[in-house]
């Protein structure tokens, strides 16, 4: 079961439900060893880093430049069923520390 003490939360999109297909940095997630679902939201056993606002600026910036560019943040990937029934997949998802 994750930890759900010190885990980092993911805050799901409004109206997604599972089942839930998780990834982190291209690695997929298992649910009750890695994460749980926390209401709106994924708790995960680790916690997780988020770039921010900054780091996708700097993405930008760079990638316009032709330079490469990797961020700081953990990549985050959800595909989830959607309220309309259809699937998607959310990334750039709010991530917040355990309060």
């Amino acid at each position: 079961m994750a930890d759900l003490q010190t885990g980092t939360l993911l805050r799901l999109p409004a109206g997604a439900r599972g089942p839930f297909h998780v990834f982190v940095n291209g690695a997929e997630q298992r649910e009750g060893s890695d994460y749980a679902i926390d209401g709106d939201g994924l708790r995960f056993a680790v916690p997780l880093r988020f770039a921010g606002r900054e780091g996708l600026w700097k993405k930008l910036v760079m990638s316009t430049a032709g330079i490469g560019f990797y961020g700081r943040g953990d990549a985050i990937d959800v595909h989830y069923t959607a309220a309309d029934g259809a699937t998607a997949v959310g990334t750039g998802l709010q991530v917040e520390p355990r309060s």
